[in-house]
């Protein structure tokens, strides 16, 4: 989605309240990967409050995002390339890696 639609933009904010935890992990992963700079604000704020999900996947990886925001300075910082904690990847399916340490990487 690395076009400016508004409405879906809202959409996708809206959706951090869905009561689908595999949701909240695609929306999180989509506002930080490609989403306009006029949302910056709400997109952090959306991660922030993820950060205190009650699923484990979604907080874990709302905390990982936004570390990555910050430790970048910037609200976009895409994709990681590996799953940002063991097993809590693939919307807490195991992952593919089961043996990956996890944590967050530099």
């Amino acid at each position: 989605m690395q076009r400016d639609v508004s409405e879906v933009w809202g959409r996708l904010l809206e959706l951090t309240r869905d009561p689908d935890p595999g949701v909240r992990m695609d929306v999180l992963h989509n506002l930080t990967d490609g989403s306009p700079a006029e949302l910056a604000a709400r997109v952090v704020a959306a991660v922030e409050e993820l950060m205190g999900d009650p699923a484990d996947n979604v907080r874990g990886y709302a905390a990982f995002l936004r570390a990555r925001q910050i430790r970048r300075g910037k609200v976009n910082v895409g994709s990681p390339s590996q799953p940002y904690a063991s097993g809590l990847a693939n919307h807490g399916r195991p992952a593919s890696n089961a043996g990956h340490s996890g944590g967050l990487t530099r």
